[in-house]
């Protein structure tokens, strides 16, 4: 599981509905600067998706492999057990596109901060801003 997701489970007291939302805002929020370098599409099922639906999610990315019986790398689609794809090629693209900074990880951010639970609760406190924020900015129309 996502520690993200747990966490944010675990403090918010919320059913998988509650977790697939935290999903959410990292996909179309966080996922824009920060990775989830450790964390496999597999890892959602169950959790917040169901084997379906995260499979689907997962062969809309194109992954390279190979190489095959030519000795050439190839695209395909991605499967259950790929990791999530990073948002930038490389470490450089990265820093070029955030002033010089690079984003941390995601998927190991609680047990990177010292304090590791207590710190989980800055995390839930985050979740809790854009859901408020998607909220107010969606009700106006």
């Amino acid at each position: 599981m996502c520690p993200i997701l747990a966490i944010y489970c675990l403090l918010s007291k919320k059913s998988n509905l509650s977790i697939r939302r935290g999903y959410q805002v990292y996909r179309e929020v966080c996922a824009a600067c920060h990775s989830l370098d450790r964390i496999a599409w597999r890892n959602l099922v169950g959790v917040s998706h169901t084997a379906d639906e995260t499979r689907a999610m997962a062969e809309e990315v194109e992954y390279t492999d190979g190489p095959n019986d030519e000795g050439e790398m190839f695209q395909r689609p991605g499967k259950l057990s790929d990791y999530m794809p990073p948002p930038y090629p490389n470490e450089e693209a990265s820093r070029a596109a955030n002033g010089g900074a690079l984003p941390p990880d995601l998927s190991l951010i609680i047990k990177a901060r010292h304090g590791g639970a207590v710190r989980s609760r800055v995390i839930y406190e985050v979740a809790i801003f854009f859901e408020r924020y998607a909220r107010t900015m969606f009700s106006r129309f």
